[in-house]
């Protein structure tokens, strides 16, 4: 102990000197150990990773008054939370969302909100967002931010999580859903927009010669362009890129490392059943899958999704003795790559061998 506080070992100390120091050692490790216990809970959200769907930092404007004003939620490729029918999905137009708070109007990162749309709370059921009645007093959502703590701003990416189970919302394909977190990621990150923002609009479409790149961490590029609310398109001078949509959008990303060139935007179910180690095809899972395992729901569009997308590609299925020709492994080989070389000696073997059956010369 003498020796960590940089204390002479030569010298020794009187027992009233000694005991001041054991005592001040000890309240410090008590109150380390309350912290951690108190905030044990909040540790568990405030874990960050740099995920796919992270905005590009923009330059904050404080809003300390946030609570109890209206915002828009932005989704990461230029889209709006929307209230409509009583439930909350996505949409090219963004609703107003209050944000209500009881006490101080400032809001931090980790506080505990609800949300009114048109006068009315929202309200969870099941995995659902719904827009409850006038007479509800509607569920809590903590809001956190993707990055750093502190005071919430206009434009700052934050996660919106349910106060009963930390649940986080996340977009699939025109809907919002309640999933678990997983793998330290709380899902979707909604850009915070004032009412008082740009008159421009960022519109996102797929890329017609975009393609799923392994270099670039399994992600497409995305056609991202400005307009005037009626539609004309501005040039780059008159665009606010503060608010600009990020440009790239996450693929399928297999267990072992495989990239496919399947998108969520694709709303398209991978065929066959390599991809995942129960062996299933997307028509055999349910509902239940897809709303707790985040492989299936990235695999599986068109079944996850249901009627509430149209699948934009149609994928050729492996058949018989035969390889599968979207597969690409974890080094972006194609099957054919592997016709003269070992398949069991690859740390990948369980997929490869599954996906290339004819060049792992198994039939």
């Amino acid at each position: 102990l003498w020796a960590r506080r940089g204390l002479c070992t030569s010298r020794l100390l009187s027992p009233m000197r000694l005991w001041a120091l054991l005592l001040v050692a000890s309240t410090v490790k008590s109150n380390e150990a309350k912290s951690n216990c108190s905030n044990a809970g909040l540790t568990l959200v405030q874990k960050r990773q740099v995920s796919s769907k992270l905005h590009p930092e923009l330059k904050g404007v404080a809003l300390p008054g946030l609570a109890g004003k209206a915002v828009r939620f932005r989704t990461w490729d230029g889209k709006f939370l929307h209230c409509h029918g009583g439930r909350v999905s996505v949409a090219d137009a963004g609703s107003e969302f209050v944000l209500q708070k009881h006490g101080s109007a400032a809001l931090y990162s980790g506080d505990s909100v609800t949300l009114a749309c048109a006068g009315r709370r929202l309200s969870i059921l099941q995995d659902e967002i719904q827009v409850g009645s006038p007479a509800e007093m509607g569920d809590a959502f903590i809001l956190q931010k993707q990055q750093g703590d502190g005071l919430l701003q206009e434009n700052d990416a934050i996660y919106l999580l349910s106060t009963k189970d930390l649940q986080a919302l996340r977009v699939e394909g025109n809907e919002l859903k309640l999933r678990l977190a997983e793998n330290d990621n709380f899902g979707e990150a909604f850009v915070v927009e004032g009412l008082t923002g740009p008159r421009n609009r960022w519109v996102v479409v797929p890329d017609p010669e975009g393609f799923c790149d392994a270099t670039l961490r399994c992600h497409r590029r995305l056609k991202v362009t400005c307009t005037t609310p009626n539609g004309t398109e501005l040039t780059f001078p008159e665009c606010d890129h503060e608010h600009r949509p990020w440009s790239y959008e996450p693929c399928f990303k297999s267990p072992l490392g495989a990239c496919i060139d399947v998108a969520q935007s694709d709303c398209t179910d991978i065929p066959g059943s390599w991809w995942n180690p129960d062996g299933k095809t997307c028509q055999e899972y349910a509902a239940p899958d897809c709303r707790r395992n985040e492989l299936v729901r990235s695999a599986c569009g068109q079944t996850c999704n249901g009627n509430s997308c149209n699948p934009k590609k149609v994928l050729p299925v492996q058949a018989g003795c035969q390889d599968d020709p979207i597969y690409r492994s974890a080094f972006n080989w194609h099957c054919a790559w592997f016709k003269q070389r070992n398949c069991s000696a690859y740390l990948f073997k369980d997929e490869l061998m599954k996906a290339c059956k004819k060049s792992c010369k198994l039939c």
